[in-house]
């Protein structure tokens, strides 16, 4: 890995990011650390010897290009950088409405990513060994959090989670615990969705109760909340033996036998 990124540095490769909001700025910090090169792709420019256009991308430098700029702008700036046939990770969601026509454009290039990076927490990857081949299984997956908190020098209201315009709203912003639902039960064989009460006065939804039936007879029952004062993230399962927990605080995965439930 050293020697790649030795290399890498050699050649002056570079990673474009489109978006300088927080989370293009922590992925700017992180790549740094690695000894990559980074520059953000915006449409207006600063004074900033950091910020490029995209007409300004060098094709020879380029590495690959993360995507994190507001959803409703995913389709625009992935047309043009798919151009260039290098790789794109692209922060989730992925789109804010089905693309179809555009997904089965690009269905066989294998150039698009996105970040459902839960599944790599190492407690994760070993509830999913844990529960390999079992089936029936009963799942509560939880996130709760207080989007009014997420930035405190923001206005909540004018962030892209609270617009459904640029693709806000806790189905889409908080799609993770749907990813880790079908990467631990599988493929979906039916769903119902229940939306609930908006506390926070928004034009999308600020909590929502989603229900999974797998086609390997697990349900998953999904329960998303950015307007909880009780910060909560955990998925529960319960198999004909076993009770399992992964809690993402408080960084545990237990699992107990039904009879010491």
């Amino acid at each position: 890995m050293l020697m790649k990124l030795k290399k890498l540095k050699e050649k002056h490769k570079i990673v474009y990011i489109i978006g300088k909001g927080s989370i293009g700025k922590r992925h700017s910090k992180i790549l740094n650390k690695l000894g990559l090169q980074t520059l953000f792709v915006r449409r207006n420019i600063s004074n900033s010897s950091d910020e490029i256009k995209i007409s300004e991308i060098n094709k020879k430098k380029l590495f690959f290009s993360i995507v994190c700029n507001p959803t409703s702008l995913h389709v625009e700036i992935l047309k043009k950088l798919l151009k260039f046939n290098k790789p794109i990770l692209v922060e989730k969601p992925l789109f804010n409405k089905p693309n179809l026509k555009f997904l089965s454009s690009v269905r066989n290039k294998k150039l698009i990513f996105t970040t459902y990076q839960m599944r790599f927490d190492p407690r994760i990857e070993k509830l999913k060994k844990l529960i390999a081949n079992k089936k029936k299984l009963i799942s509560f997956i939880s996130w709760q959090t207080y989007l009014p908190k997420w930035h405190v020098n923001e206005n909540y209201k004018n962030s892209y989670a609270s617009q459904k315009r640029l693709g806000g709203g806790a189905i889409l912003t908080m799609s993770h615990e749907i990813d880790l639902a079908i990467y631990l039960f599988g493929k979906i064989q039916s769903i119902k969705i229940i939306k609930l009460k908006n506390d926070l006065k928004i034009d999308v939804e600020d909590k929502i109760i989603i229900y999974f039936k797998h086609y390997n007879g697990s349900i998953s029952n999904i329960y998303l909340n950015f307007a909880s004062p009780i910060i909560k993230r955990n998925i529960r399962i319960f198999s004909k033996d076993k009770y399992y927990e992964w809690d993402f605080f408080n960084k545990f995965l237990n699992f107990k036998y039904k009879d010491k439930y």
